[in-house]
């Protein structure tokens, strides 16, 4: 009928509208604000996020709820899909969406592309991000690790374990981030030069390829985080599919265990240079001096830990369901002497144990 018509065309051109102002929006974000407001496009209803959490109908039919009665269901960062001109939105009851849910939109957002490159450094969110795209895309799918002075020989040889376990397309790259004076110096946003330096990189090899994309495996836990990585990563365009789908590191642990990836359960790795408080200038020899004692103490049997450098100080992180394994002290004494073998004076356990980021800690105290 002609009035459905009209209804149907004042929806299509609220749609629009709301799109319009909406992208307008977006670009006047800054990077941590854009991921906080991103929407994964799936079509109606299913791309919503409340916070980091993604939200879609139960089903494909629509009914218009007034504005009034979803200010208690959405806050700011919610986007509605269709904002009609009488005043309400368009959408259904909602709810979470589960892990696998967001795998099959995560394929869905993967089959946009022809090609990619993805920065793999053989955690947990990489890994899992390397074996779909590999699934979607084959070998036109890269999967491209960086090597320096700041990654460890461990964190190399779970790489190409998982290289070879599932055959992915894969190469190394060197980067030279430690030639850079203010990534040495250590400021607070040292991550942004070690990515920028990356991502630069991953961008000359795309178009040398002639690959459509480079991905990350950045995840909807990392949104709102302290993240400057984040800043180079909207810098070099790169696209990040787990947050695009809003997966979480829950979400990705269990379909990592799902889908038998070895790294279901890893531990955090980020680089030997987040062993040194900031200020504190990056050397080689430093790193090396951190890769030694930890590679000491994991051959003791612990997982969850880390070696924290202060100069002539060792400091050793241990979680706290591990703490036991240690608590000796002929094991206390055999720790120190063989850590004052790589150079350190000093070796003392933190009694507060393991705690990721903990030398953030210390700019708390200076403000």
């Amino acid at each position: 009928s002609s009035k459905s018509e009209v209804l149907r065309s004042k929806r299509l051109e609220a749609i629009v509208f709301n799109w319009l102002i909406s992208d307008c929006l977006f670009q006047s974000l800054d990077t941590r604000a854009r991921d906080l407001f991103r929407i994964s496009n799936f079509g109606f209803g299913r791309g919503a996020h409340l916070g980091n959490t993604p939200l879609r109908c139960r089903d494909t039919s629509f009914r218009s709820i007034p504005v009034e009665e979803n200010t208690k269901t959405y806050d700011s960062r919610f986007r509605p899909r269709a904002l009609l001109l009488d005043g309400s939105i368009c959408c259904d009851k909602i709810r979470p969406m589960t892990p696998e849910e967001k795998e099959r939109n995560l394929h869905e957002f993967l089959r946009r592309y022809k090609s990619a490159v993805v920065a793999f450094s053989g955690g947990v969110d990489s890994s899992y991000l390397a074996y779909a795209a590999n699934q979607e895309m084959g070998d036109a799918a890269r999967a491209v690790t960086a090597l320096s002075p700041s990654v460890s020989e461990l964190q190399k040889n779970l790489v190409r374990e998982f290289v070879a376990a599932f055959k992915l397309n894969h190469c190394f790259v060197d980067t030279a981030e430690m030639e850079n004076p203010d990534y040495t110096a250590n400021p607070t946003d040292r991550c942004y030069f070690c990515k920028s330096e990356l991502f630069s990189r991953l961008g000359v090899l795309r178009e040398e390829w002639g690959v459509d994309v480079i991905f990350d495996g950045s995840n909807a836990d990392d949104v709102g985080d302290y993240r400057p990585g984040r800043k180079a990563a909207e810098e070099e365009r790169v696209v990040s599919p787990l947050i695009e789908v809003g997966m979480t590191k829950e979400d990705i642990r269990h379909l990592s265990k799902k889908w038998g990836l070895p790294t279901w359960d890893l531990p955090a790795m980020p680089c030997l240079s987040s062993r040194l408080p900031y200020g504190v200038e990056v050397t080689p020899e430093k790193l090396r001096q951190v890769e030694s004692a930890e590679q000491y103490l994991r051959s003791l049997g612990l997982e969850q830990f880390r070696v924290r450098h202060h100069e002539e100080l060792a400091r050793i992180e241990i979680d706290s369901s591990e703490m036991g394994k240690i608590l000796d002290l002929k094991l206390f004494e055999q720790i120190s002497r063989e850590l004052k073998t790589f150079g350190y004076q000093y070796v003392t356990l933190d009694l507060e144990g393991f705690r990721s980021g903990s030398l953030n800690e210390l700019l708390q105290i200076e403000k």
